[in-house]
């Protein structure tokens, strides 16, 4: 990736002349062509030092896209600065505390948190959009579920499963495919986070949450961000009891019907769960990073729930 031409010490104090920086802590994080830095400051918090990669449209969107859902109370990092002649972002500092980490007894008062949120991402803040809209990556549409699900399967099924399709069952996966799609597609698009799973979600020290990596937020369905969050591959599976429990506060706070939402939630959640496994199967057999197949492993039987949630009609082949 394009690296900054300074060293981040150099250009943070440059940016914040009253910014003393006295120690730099390299944070490993995965993907997106970015850089993540924690910088000590003398007598301030720490900050996050990004250094990102142009080349992929989505980074270059993060700093505005953050101030504007700080803006409209939506819960992000704050953004202190950007120098886009260097490609970097300076943000506010939130911990190391993510969802995935949680003890048990915190696990559903943040989850909690994160449906009563998301509701205000689908509800108010997309009206907000709607009113004045700021640049995003182009919205979900034909296409997009044409590229997730044929990368479920080629880099999911073939790939990561070494699973030779006949052409019956490619034909019985393209119908299942068709199905999805076209629901997905009569629904009214909001803003979604993308993303939205465990590991982009941390509790900070003050007990709330808030969302990060939201630099690929496009319109959607809003059930595909339900769908990551409760079928994320990095958390141990709700019961069903509790999943029932977390959709009918979402429900509530986007004063929307509990029976309306689920039959679309397992939909969505099925296409969310195609392109993650693709992901895996790319990231972890092509790329040779190990680490993935174990989410692999946990995300297919997470699939196959949502797949037996669609109507009798779709005959989905075996996998």
């Amino acid at each position: 990736m394009s690296l900054p031409s300074s060293n981040p010490k150099t250009l943070t104090e440059k940016q914040f002349p009253d910014w003393q920086v006295t120690g730099i802590e390299p944070i490993i994080k995965g993907g997106s062509m970015r850089s993540f830095y924690r910088l000590y400051r003398q007598g301030k918090a720490s900050v996050i030092f990004v250094a990102y990669d142009p080349q992929k449209t989505e980074n270059t969107l993060y700093g505005n896209i953050g101030s504007w859902l700080t803006g409209h109370g939506f819960p992000v990092p704050t953004v202190y600065g950007e120098n886009k002649s260097e490609n970097v972002l300076w943000i506010e500092d939130i911990g190391k505390n993510e969802l995935g980490n949680l003890h048990p007894s915190e696990r559903m008062p943040a989850y909690e948190q994160v449906m009563r949120a998301l509701a205000h991402l689908h509800g108010e803040v997309t009206a907000a959009w709607k009113h004045a809209p700021i640049p995003l990556m182009p919205g979900f549409d034909a296409a997009l579920y044409d590229w997730e699900q044929d990368y479920f399967l080629n880099k999911g099924l073939r790939l990561g499963l070494g699973k030779t399709l006949s052409q019956e069952e490619e034909s019985g996966f393209r119908a299942c495919f068709a199905f999805l799609k076209t629901t997905l597609l009569r629904q009214t698009p909001v803003l979604i986070h993308r993303d939205c799973q465990s590991q982009n979600i941390l509790l900070k020290p003050d007990g709330n949450i808030a969302f990060i990596d939201f630099q690929g937020m496009r319109t959607g369905v809003a059930e595909y961000d339900l769908g990551s969050v409760l079928f994320d591959p990095y958390i141990p599976v709700f019961s069903p009891d509790e999943m029932d429990h977390l959709l009918q506060i979402y429900a509530m706070a986007a004063n929307r019907r509990l029976s309306e939402i689920k039959p679309l939630f397992f939909i969505a959640a099925a296409q969310r769960l195609m392109q993650a496994i693709g992901a895996y199967g790319f990231l972890g057999v092509e790329k040779g990073k190990t680490e993935y197949l174990d989410y692999f492993r946990t995300a297919v039987p997470r699939l196959k729930t949502c797949l037996a949630m669609l109507p009798p009609k779709i005959d989905i082949p075996k996998f």
